[in-house]
């Protein structure tokens, strides 16, 4: 007699597609906006882009699939690179994730990201960071993308860095960990 294939791992993609363990995952998250956003950019660093692609194939309507594809594209976008074809397709991936789920701010920091790899200039990032704190006010992964554009790393200057990040400091309440995190970057007690 065989043993069942569940003791095998064998067809295992059979029953479920590969895509549902993020599903289940990213489904349980919810609306807790920190958790997803970090449990989305470390899938979108791990898992392989055909196992995104799929399930946008077979879900093509499903928010956290766009979204999981977008992030996915635009972790392959590098650095330093101009606007390819590549990042406007990520950049496309991006707004049909926003649309398809539009109180979900985690499309708007991913843009902020695809935005500072391709070298768009600091007050081109000014609607898009609109878009994702009218959203999470608080929003950890916004609070860490937007301070990159205006840096001189970025497209800015220190001064403008600072400006921005005394701003966000000063109007937050105690806690938020996106301000918190630039307080404690300025030496503020904040948070």
């Amino acid at each position: 007699m065989r043993p069942s294939q569940q003791l095998h791992g064998l067809g295992a993609g059979a029953t479920r597609p590969l895509w549902m363990p993020a599903a289940e995952l990213l489904h349980a998250t919810g609306r807790d906006w920190d958790r997803r956003v970090h449990r989305i950019s470390v899938l979108a660093r791990t898992l392989p882009p055909v196992v995104t692609d799929r399930w946008v194939k077979d879900r093509p309507r499903d928010p956290d699939a766009l979204l999981l594809r977008a992030c996915t594209r635009v972790t392959q976008v590098k650095e330093g690179t101009d606007w390819s074809d590549d990042a406007w397709d990520a950049w496309d991936d991006c707004r049909r994730a926003a649309q398809a789920a539009p109180e979900d701010p985690t499309p708007w920091p991913a843009m902020l990201w695809l935005m500072h790899s391709c070298g768009s200039p600091a007050h081109a990032t000014i609607p898009v960071w609109t878009e994702a704190v009218a959203r999470d006010p608080w929003n950890r992964s916004a609070h860490h993308q937007k301070p990159r554009h205006p840096s001189p790393r970025g497209h800015g200057t220190l001064i403008q860095m600072l400006d921005f990040a005394e701003r966000r400091t000063s109007q937050a309440p105690p806690g938020p960990p996106g301000p918190a995190a630039l307080g404690r970057a300025l030496g503020h007690g904040h948070g």
